[in-house]
């Protein structure tokens, strides 16, 4: 199991604010194990226009852990939606 991650499952991580230009930001991010629990699976929601309207998922990635080094070794299907 990928114990660095522990923490981070089964809840969704929220920021909101502005960005020092005024602009809003928002942004919340959810972490799941994969079925076999040797990868995590992350998901992130963020405004998806410039006019902050429309907020929805963004990203998403699959994490995967080296136990014997002790640090994250890959960030497997990464993608993002852009305008």
């Amino acid at each position: 199991m990928l114990m660095p991650f522990e923490a981070l499952m089964n809840a969704e991580w929220k920021a909101e604010g502005k960005w020092k230009d005024g602009k809003p930001f928002k942004q919340e991010v959810s972490y799941s194990w994969s079925e076999d629990e040797e990868c995590v699976n992350m998901v992130a929601k963020s405004y998806l226009d410039t006019s902050f309207t429309d907020f929805g998922k963004f990203s998403d990635a699959v994490h995967t852990w080296d136990a014997n080094q002790y640090n994250q070794i890959s960030n497997e299907g990464y993608s993002w939606k852009s305008d």
